[in-house]
Parts: structure tokens; C-alpha cells; sequence
């Protein structure tokens, strides 16, 4: 638990994940309890909060990878809808004059396309 409350803070492994790790605890708790109601035992062990906490951390885990994907570079999305511009003309070659009066509307300045390009 404390290890996890320690990567809740600012710049660190869980930080933007806080929502879901502020809940870590009580989830690790639960699946304890459930660890040991479901082997026949009476008390919560230390071999059965362990687990829990092996199997919620994995989860954090996976949240952080999941929502990261999420999280687009919007130079990389200009870099996707350029491409799909440039494949739509189905030509060869394409002045860069030509993308900056019929391209996406975002990189019709060189100081926009330059960069774009460069991504391709």
C-alpha cells in the first residue's frame, strides 16, 4: 500500500492514474478477503494480501498502459491525416505547394507542414 501511495505522487509512475490507485487498498483488501474466504480459511494472511496486490498492481499497470494509447500526439495525428491525404491523390509526386493549398487545412503553413513531413 505504501508503495503505492508513494507513486501517486506529482512525476511519478502512478500520478496520472489516481482515480483508480487512490482505490488500490480496499481493492487489495476485497480480493484478500475473497482469497481467503474462497481457501476455507478465517483470517486474512499476509500470502493472501500479496497476491491481491500482485494481481491489482498488475491492473494499475495495465490501466496506465491502456489510457496512455489513448493519449494521442496531435503531431502524430496531423502525421496520420496528411498521409491519408497524400495516399487519397494517388500520385507519385505532390508538390508541397499543391498540400499547402489543397491539404488538410492545419498544415497549410509551411511552419505546420515542415515538421509533419519530417514525421513521414
Amino acid at each position: 500500500y505504501n508503495a503505492i501511495e508513494a507513486d501517486l505522487a506529482p512525476g511519478r509512475d502512478l500520478d496520472d492514474l489516481k482515480d483508480i490507485a487512490s482505490k488500490a487498498a480496499d481493492n487489495i483488501a476485497r480480493m484478500a478477503a475473497l482469497f481467503t474466504l474462497y481457501e476455507g480459511g478465517e483470517m486474512i494472511g499476509a500470502e493472501g494480501v500479496q497476491r491481491a496486490s500482485r494481481i491489482v498492481i498488475w491492473h494499475m499497470h495495465e490501466a496506465k498502459r491502456f489510457f496512455g494509447e489513448l493519449k494521442a500526439d496531435p503531431q502524430d495525428l496531423l502525421a496520420a491525416k496528411l498521409d491519408r491525404w497524400l495516399l487519397d491523390q494517388k500520385r507519385d509526386r505532390i508538390p508541397m505547394s499543391e498540400i499547402q493549398k489543397s491539404g488538410p487545412n492545419a498544415l497549410r503553413k509551411k511552419e505546420s507542414l515542415e515538421p509533419i513531413l519530417g514525421r513521414l
